[in-house]
C-alpha cells in the first residue's frame, strides 16, 4: 500500500485533534509519521511502528524561533556546521523508512518546519505538501522579512490552509495562487449529535469555550463579554477548557470582573473530554 510521510514536532499535542482527524480517515493511503517526540498515544490511538522518531536537530537543517531569533540563529549556524557528519545518518534512516512503507508523498504539518524540510524532499525526490494553520502564517507575516518562505513557495510542491483569510495573507507573502488550496476542516459529527435540551429548574445555562490562552485565540474577550450577560442573567455558568502562557491574566481578570464563582477551570483535556463536556 502506498504511504504518506507526515511530519511534525510531536506524535501528537492534545490541541492537535486537526492532525489526527486529517490521517484517521484516510482510505487509500497508509498514513506514517516522522517526528521528534511521542505523546498521548492513548489520546490518538495510533499503530505505533508507523510512527518513526528521530529528533528533529538531526534531520531538520532549517529551525524557526517564534520569540527568539538568537537562538534560532545560533542553531542553524551549529546545524550548518554539522551538516557534513548528520546528512549521511539522516539518508540512511531516511532510505529505510522509503523502502518499508512505499512512500509517494510527504505531508508537512505548519509552514515553520517545511523550509528545514526541503533538503529532505529533493534527496527523496518526492512531491510536498504543506499546511499552514495559524500562526505560521500571522506571526510569521508581523515578526518575518516577506522572504521567509521564499525558497518554500518556489520548491514546495502545493499549499493547504484552512481558510480564505489566511489564504490572502499567504498570497500576500508570495505564496503562488496556482499552488494553493483551501481546504477546510471538519469534525465528526457523530461525536457531536445534536439534543435538545429543556432547562430544569434551578439548572445553570453552562457556556463552553475551548481554547489554548494565546493572544490569537481570544480568550479574555469571551470573559468580558460573560461579565456583561451576567449583569442580565444569574443562572448562567462559563466553563474555560484550556490553558496556556495568558492563564494568569484570565485568572486575574475573572477575579478583576467578580465572577470567579460563576466560572470553572477546566484545565487542559483530552478530546474525550470535550465531548464529554
Amino acid at each position: 500500500m502506498k504511504s504518506i510521510l507526515h511530519l511534525t514536532d510531536k506524535y501528537l499535542p492534545l490541541t492537535n485533534t486537526f492532525t489526527y482527524d486529517e490521517v484517521k480517515y484516510l482510505k487509500l493511503f497508509k498514513p506514517i509519521f516522522l517526528v521528534s517526540k511521542i505523546e498521548n498515544l492513548e489520546v490518538f490511538p495510533f499503530p505505533r511502528k508507523q510512527i518513526y522518531k528521530i529528533h528533529y536537530f538531526l534531520i531538520k537543517n532549517k529551525f524557526y524561533y517564534i520569540n527568539s531569533k538568537i537562538k534560532e540563529k545560533t542553531l542553524n549556524i551549529i546545524r550548518l556546521l554539522l551538516d557534513p557528519i548528520l546528512w549521511p545518518i539522516v539518508k540512511i534512516k531516511l532510505r529505510k523508512i522509503i523502502k518499508e512503507n512505499n512512500v509517494k508523498l510527504i505531508h508537512c504539518h505548519w509552514g515553520t518546519n517545511a523550509p528545514g524540510f526541503l533538503k529532505i524532499k529533493e534527496y527523496l525526490k518526492l512531491p510536498m505538501v504543506t499546511f499552514f494553520y495559524r500562526h505560521d502564517v500571522s506571526i510569521v507575516q508581523k515578526s518575518r522579512k516577506k522572504s521567509f518562505y521564499k525558497c518554500l513557495f518556489k520548491k514546495g510542491d502545493l499549499f493547504l490552509t484552512e481558510s480564505r483569510f489566511l489564504g490572502d495573507k499567504l498570497i500576500k507573502m508570495g505564496c503562488p495562487e496556482n499552488k494553493l488550496i483551501i481546504l477546510r476542516q471538519g469534525i465528526d459529527l457523530n461525536d457531536f449529535r445534536f439534543n435538545p435540551k429543556k432547562l430544569k429548574k434551578g439548572e445553570k445555562i453552562k457556556i463552553l469555550t475551548v481554547g489554548r490562552f494565546t493572544e490569537m485565540k481570544g480568550i479574555e474577550y469571551a470573559v468580558q463579554a460573560f461579565a456583561e450577560s451576567c449583569k442580565k442573567h444569574s443562572n448562567i455558568e462559563l466553563r474555560l477548557m484550556g490553558d496556556g502562557e495568558l492563564r494568569p491574566k484570565i485568572e486575574s481578570l475573572i477575579d478583576n470582573l467578580k465572577i470567579r464563582n460563576k466560572v470553572v477551570m477546566l484545565g487542559m483535556q483530552p478530546y474525550n473530554k470535550l465531548v464529554e463536556e
